[in-house]
């Protein structure tokens, strides 16, 4: 299925918001107890940090959305000056370990029990791919 996707603007924050909370709402793929609001994601919006997380709305999942998103973070990065993605993951989350090791990530660190979800230890694994080395960024990268 052919996707297309642009960068996302403060505009589309609040459905991000949205999104990011039925992540939430499941208990699966977020150390996060509570929903957040807008006000609260803004600053970290703002900043573009470069911590990959790949939420999709249920209507949306296993279509080969996250396949494609993270190939396109993968293909822009450079782009945006950053040379190392990583990303944290339940390690029940076996889908998305699955998915992240397809897009060449490897598993980097191992983290039992300390996440803790109603009571229950959650072990993380944090995956992560070198995309290139500094000094091939692009010059309007580096600069940044």
């Amino acid at each position: 299925m052919p996707y297309t996707h642009r960068d996302a603007t403060e505009a589309d924050l609040p459905r991000i918001v949205e999104i990011y909370n039925h992540a939430v709402a499941t208990r699966t793929c977020s150390c996060d107890l509570e929903p957040t609001t807008v006000q609260a994601r803004l600053a970290p919006f703002r900043a573009r940090t470069a911590d990959l997380a790949i939420y999709l709305h249920p209507d949306y999942q296993a279509r080969g959305l996250g396949t494609y998103l993270i190939g396109q973070a993968i293909a822009q990065a450079p782009r945006l000056g950053i040379e190392t993605l990583t990303a944290t993951i339940f390690a029940s989350n076996t889908g998305s370990l699955r998915l992240f090791a397809r897009m060449g990530f490897e598993r980097w660190g191992f983290m039992p029990r300390v996440a803790r979800l109603e009571g229950v230890e959650k072990d993380l694994v944090l995956v992560g791919r070198r995309l290139c080395e500094p000094d091939a960024l692009p010059a309007a990268a580096r600069a940044a």
